[in-house]
């Protein structure tokens, strides 16, 4: 059939008005979605009230809705695995008096080395237990410990005294999705206990079940058994909450990576407590039965000091457009630095802040202040606001970098 090339080209002009700037984004983000529905398969049926994504589940006790305890190794070298009935029975509660070698009656069997021997006391939380371990095979390599005879490492709330103490952070993590940064201690533990249901009820914009998993068994200080699902490693957690919106878990702060968001506590950053205490903080000390010269007591200290590397914050801005109506305003105030006055706090905090400058600066042209120009320039005392803002670093890689040529 025959077609009229000249209405083929009205109708392709007026087709390629008619598409704006937000309908082609709203079509590309269906066709997108179009293709995603078809790759995901056939819808299956899923339980009332369930939600997408679910975490793998461990089997519950035919009574009750419980998480298995872990297999415990007993004195004849035997192993049992039990079901609780209550939380105390899975998670041992923590003294809040510290253990020291001489009330503690039963230990674990001690591990040698030359003249050291260090037992756990198994009066400690499962969710310390491997920490513990691993402060044991520390101290068993550390050299200058062979006068530390008969040493213990114990839990407790907070240490007493000068002694060696090992802090213990566990960190809530929830999905970069999710558009909550922080939560009271109050709020986090009636979350955990199923007291509050929607992320709603904390500040998210967009309503969204809550779905508490656990890494390798453990919500550290809190209980475990309130939780939907276990996972077995970091990676397998850091997949599932990177696409469950309305997951959380509670993680050993050196777990911690770029693919969680660390929920603040009662307005506290883990990463950057200051002088304030982190609620989720369990300890471990050590302690000798034997009166330890000063060099030893040195050294065991340094062996327990965490080695966590001091952390670097990052702030990222957006484009900095120093030119038309800002730049009149500039010119009005007489202050260079006036677009960043209240602002500058929100940039300055972080270690490096980095942002895209959409800007020339340049005193080889006039400034245009024509409030439609598209061809940004401002003047080089222009810099006192970038300084003020405390901004580092910025990129001049955009669509403006080359408005006034190589010498703008």
């Amino acid at each position: 059939m025959a077609t009229n090339s000249s209405s083929i080209g009205v109708t392709h002009r007026m087709s390629r008005l008619l598409v704006t700037r937000r309908r082609f984004v709203a079509t590309v983000a269906a066709f997108g979605a179009t293709i995603l529905a078809a790759c995901s398969g056939p819808d299956e049926e899923r339980p009332a009230g369930r939600f997408e994504n679910q975490p793998p589940t461990r089997q519950p006790d035919a009574t009750r809705d419980s998480f298995p305890t872990r297999s415990a190794t007993n004195e004849s070298g035997s192993s049992a695995t039990s079901m609780s009935t209550t939380p105390s029975a899975t998670a041992p509660a923590t003294s809040s008096t510290p253990t020291t070698p001489d009330n503690t009656t039963t230990t674990s069997t001690a591990t040698a080395s030359g003249d050291i021997a260090i037992s756990i006391d198994p009066g400690i939380p499962d969710h310390l237990q491997s920490h513990a371990e691993r402060l044991r095979d520390t101290l068993l390599s550390t050299p200058g410990l062979s006068a530390a005879r008969d040493v213990v490492i114990s839990a407790t709330d907070k240490p007493e005294g000068d002694v060696a103490a090992l802090p213990v952070d566990f960190v809530p993590v929830v999905s970069r999705k999710l558009l909550v940064r922080e939560a009271t201690f109050d709020q986090l533990q009636r979350l955990w206990n199923g007291d509050i249901a929607d992320w709603s009820a904390l500040g998210s914009p967009v309503p969204h079940g809550i779905v508490r998993v656990t890494l390798n068994g453990t919500a550290g200080p809190l209980t475990k058994d309130k939780a939907a699902g276990d996972f077995p490693s970091i990676d397998e957690l850091a997949d599932y909450v990177q696409q469950e919106r309305g997951a959380i878990a509670l993680i050993p702060l050196d777990q911690l990576d770029f693919r969680f968001r660390a929920l603040n506590i009662d307005d506290i950053n883990v990463l950057r407590p200051g002088d304030k205490d982190w609620p989720l903080r369990s300890w471990l000390q050590v302690t000798s039965r034997t009166t330890l010269d000063t060099a030893t007591a040195n050294a065991l200290k340094t062996a327990v000091a965490p080695s966590l590397p001091a952390p670097v914050s990052m702030t990222w801005a957006g484009d900095i457009i120093i030119a038309r109506q800002v730049q009149r305003r500039i010119n009005e105030i007489g202050d260079w630095a006036a677009p960043f006055r209240d602002i500058h706090p929100i940039l300055t905090w972080a270690d490096i802040t980095v942002s895209n400058l959409e800007t020339s600066l340049s005193d080889s042209f006039e400034t245009i202040l024509d409030p439609t120009t598209f061809t940004f320039k401002t003047d080089p005392p222009a810099i006192e606001g970038l300084q003020l803002a405390g901004i580092d670093v910025v990129s001049r890689a955009n669509n403006h970098s080359f408005n006034y040529g190589q010498i703008g």
